[in-house]
């Protein structure tokens, strides 16, 4: 996983085929595939990864909650809220999980629905900026211009070198 996150996917794609040998699809092995394969943008093979590992453990919540972000790129917007419900079912304080349900609602074209959901957990004080960025896009879905740009300043404040908070306070 460290090979991942260097960006180093032979690296990382030749430790996940050792490990495979060992493991066989065992479900944290079929998650780190699927991890990689997200990564690289290889997202039906991201699906297929995700999918081998839930059959082995139905409630792996890193795999839920990366199949609910790998089904929203790739617009299966079913089986994205489907995961992103297991996430809160199985943790309901999860910041994670109420960004990826709220995520599927601004999808919808719900944005109302979204910034309901996600609210709350923002009055809660979350510190993940993507959270309060979703928000900031769902207020400007739902023409609430002054909630928008505060929580896009929010989100900018929790991590100022992220492009898409600032391209949501500059509109």
């Amino acid at each position: 996983s460290i090979d991942i996150e260097l960006k180093d996917f032979d690296a990382a794609q030749k430790s996940i085929d050792d490990l495979k040998k060992i493991t066989g699809p065992a479900a944290a092995t079929m998650h780190l595939q699927a991890t990689l394969h997200a990564r690289q943008g290889k997202f039906e093979a991201a699906r297929d990864a995700i999918q081998q590992a839930l059959r082995v453990a139905p409630e792996y919540l890193p795999s839920l909650a990366l199949g609910a972000q790998v089904y929203l790129a790739l617009n299966s917007l079913d089986q994205a809220e489907s995961h992103a419900k297991r996430v809160l079912d199985a943790a309901p304080g999860s910041t994670l999980g109420y960004r990826l349900l709220g995520a599927v609602h601004v999808r919808r074209n719900s944005p109302e629905k979204a910034l309901a959901l996600v609210e709350p957990v923002l009055q809660r004080g979350a510190k993940d900026p993507a959270i309060w960025a979703l928000a900031g896009e769902a207020a400007l879905r739902s023409n609430e211009p002054r909630k928008a740009e505060k929580y896009f300043e929010q989100a900018t404040k929790l991590d100022p070198k992220n492009p898409l908070s600032k391209t949501g306070l500059a509109i």
